[in-house]
């Protein structure tokens, strides 16, 4: 195995424990059981919300990169699309989709299926402090998939098996939060791959992903208000 080649398996190796670390723990009963204990339910869940996305940012935005870094230290942040977009390629692609993203959280909601887990911050909290944790979280999640495992893969593996991977271990993610969302990201996975590539830019991606959680947890929280 070549030098190259091992520091790529390094790399796949950390983000695969790091994103099981995360999920063990933002998943864990046990840590949700001791704060419904410690604090009242809104409370509880609110802490938890913070939480779990600081630790996601912390992983996935700190710690992966610095790993990838110290691997490829030729690369820089803008080799890994940590930057504005350097063309308007995809720019109409990124506006209907983004626009989609609205409708998929909103309507998906309106017809009665909204799930236990959204609104993510809970019924009663802040959608502001929802905002910015998702932000951030969704910032540095995408700069995970889309900057530095899609960027180092494709130089490593060409651009089609880079792609396959990066939606291949973006859908497995997604199987905790049940089977509709884990074929839903194979679709989204590749579309957030080639917009990126062809931009040079997590941007787009990161504000996709945003309007898809964000329109989601606000149509919950509006919805179950209605129910309530």
């Amino acid at each position: 195995m070549g030098k190259n080649q091992f520091s790529f398996a390094i790399l796949l190796t950390v983000i695969t424990v790091g994103f099981l670390a995360y999920w063990f723990l933002v998943e864990s009963k046990k840590i949700k059981d001791f704060l419904n204990n410690k604090f009242k339910d809104d409370k509880a869940t609110l802490i938890w919300f913070i939480a779990n996305k600081s630790l996601g940012f912390l992983i996935f935005g700190i710690i992966v990169p610095i790993v990838a870094l110290t691997l490829y230290p030729t690369l820089s942040l803008k080799d890994l699309a940590f930057q504005f977009p350097v063309n308007t390629k995809g720019l109409f692609i990124f506006i209907v989709a983004t626009i989609l993203a609205l409708l998929v959280g909103i309507i998906k909601n309106k017809r009665g299926k909204i799930e236990d887990r959204y609104p993510e911050v809970g019924l009663n909290n802040s959608l502001v402090v929802d905002f910015v944790f998702w932000a951030l979280y969704l910032l540095s999640y995408e700069f995970m998939f889309r900057g530095v495992l899609l960027f180092i893969a494709i130089g490593e593996v060409g651009l089609s098996t880079a792609i396959g991977i990066n939606i291949a271990i973006y859908a497995l993610a997604h199987v905790p939060k049940g089977t509709q969302e884990a074929f839903g990201a194979l679709l989204l996975g590749l579309l957030l791959c080639l917009l990126t590539y062809n931009s040079s830019s997590i941007l787009y991606a990161w504000i996709i992903h945003l309007a898809l959680a964000i329109s989601n947890d606000f149509s919950a929280s509006y919805y179950k208000k209605r129910i309530k």
